[in-house]
């Protein structure tokens, strides 16, 4: 186990490696998609095609978050020997979401159908209403998918899960492009799209179940009594809303603070911000590959109650991180200004102080970020996005009230941000890690 400090075992290193493709993927579909769409359709349509496309990602969260509640709760009972826990609670989500979904896909289409008129600019796409339709089954079905990762996470395969979801993403790219090469509409590419995820998630979902019947047939699995449906209901939709909360400070903190630089700054200040946001949260981005690597880790540790091996790799973790965030900073000091003078055609007058005061603050975040992951992790998301919605609320009316002096008040408000949060969230997560602390994970408890 010492060894493990300098080598990290194959199934981390699988995993990272799976993160890192998974992560070259979404910039691969970004850097031949988009051009592509725009040449074979023109800035207009493929405008319209983005404003219909938005639609399903905000009714994404239409389902309470209950499937990544349902995800992380049958993990931890999958780790913990409670297979036929984590089957009960898997089919439990993949039905809300099921459910919600139906509900929500109706009730859009109805919306669209009365609200928004035949002359409006996004009816340049034919069959817009079906566009939107199609779209929004297809993020309903890879919602349904999403509680099917636990068997793989938690039997210690998180690497296989992620991969899976690699292949997914790695067809839609090559099924757009093929369809686009060949002329395909607005309607024909959602269909395609459609039909691609599917028959993944079909496959997806048999393997997952195959995996859970042998794991329920083994006989190291624990029988625990079962739960109430009202209990499981209510705690998989308290948790859930708890990892709603996530998406509403991530909102209130970067759309927020866009709309307030245009208010006080001009557009010219929003774009500088959006810009200097784009180039140095990259870095933060590098980070979170660290927590995604290492929250299967976490999840196997706490369902197993080996305490001294999730202490650990929370440390190994952390020094990662800051390890890593030290690199990222001295090199957005050296270099960073150049590159964003080079990407922005020296459209705007950087200021080098507030590019300064942002780029430390990925110091503080790399405090933060992994014990949120931690926390996330063992499915206790509440206190951390809740005070993340406080900070974040603070700090962007902060930015309205001061920023008028300038970007640097943006950048300085930002770092407070990191700061608040590794206030509460790094002490936080060292209670957690206390032995008498911790909880059964596969009590029921939320």
């Amino acid at each position: 186990m010492k060894k493990w400090a300098w080598v990290p075992p194959p199934r981390v290193r699988k995993m990272l490696t799976a993160v890192f493709i998974g992560r070259a993927l979404m910039a691969a579909r970004q850097l031949l998609v988009v051009p592509l769409m725009i040449r074979a359709w023109g800035t207009n349509y493929y405008g319209a095609w983005l404003i219909l496309s938005s639609i399903p990602t905000f009714m994404a969260l239409s389902n309470l978050g209950v499937g990544t509640s349902a995800l992380t709760q049958a993990t931890l009972e999958v780790a913990g020997g409670s297979s036929a826990r984590a089957a009960r609670t898997i089919r439990f989500g993949a039905l809300v979401v099921a459910v919600v979904g139906t509900v929500a896909v109706t009730v859009v289409l109805v919306f669209l159908q009365i609200f928004i008129k035949h002359d409006n600019d996004v009816n340049i796409v034919g069959h817009a209403h079906a566009v939107v339709g199609v779209l929004m089954a297809t993020t309903f079905v890879q919602m349904f998918a999403q509680p099917f990762d636990a068997p793989w996470i938690g039997v210690g395969r998180a690497s296989f899960a992620q991969n899976a979801n690699n292949v997914l993403n790695a067809l839609i790219v090559v099924a757009t492009l093929v369809a686009l090469l060949f002329g395909a509409s607005a309607i024909t590419l959602s269909l395609v799209m459609l039909i691609v995820t599917v028959a993944w998630s079909a496959v997806y979902v048999v393997l997952s179940r195959n995996v859970l019947q042998e794991l329920l047939r083994s006989a190291a699995t624990i029988e625990l009594p079962p739960r109430s449906e009202v209990r499981l209901s209510s705690g998989l939709v308290w948790q859930g809303l708890g990892y709603l909360a996530g998406s509403l400070w991530q909102a209130i903190l970067f759309q927020g603070s866009i709309v307030v630089a245009g208010s006080v700054l001009g557009t010219t200040g929003a774009a500088l911000w959006g810009a200097m946001r784009i180039v140095i949260r990259s870095g933060n981005q590098f980070l979170e590959l660290i927590g995604q690597t290492v929250a299967p880790e976490f999840q196997s540790a706490y369902a197993q109650r080996d305490y001294g091996r999730l202490r650990r790799d929370y440390r190994r973790a952390m020094q990662a991180a800051i390890f890593s965030a030290v690199c990222i900073i001295i090199l957005l000091l050296s270099v960073g200004p150049r590159v964003f003078d080079w990407w922005t055609r020296k459209s705007f007058t950087l200021d080098y102080t507030a590019w300064s005061i942002f780029c430390l603050s990925l110091l503080p975040f790399s405090l933060w970020w992994c014990g949120a992951v931690l926390q996330r992790g063992l499915n206790k998301p509440w206190m951390i996005n809740a005070y993340g919605v406080g900070s974040a609320a603070l700090c962007v009316t902060l930015m309205r009230l001061l920023g008028g002096g300038g970007i640097v008040y943006f950048s300085a408000f930002a770092l407070l941000f990191d700061l608040l949060m590794v206030a509460f969230v790094f002490p936080q997560s060292l209670r957690l890690l206390r032995e008498p602390v911790l909880e059964q994970p596969v009590s029921g408890r939320g």
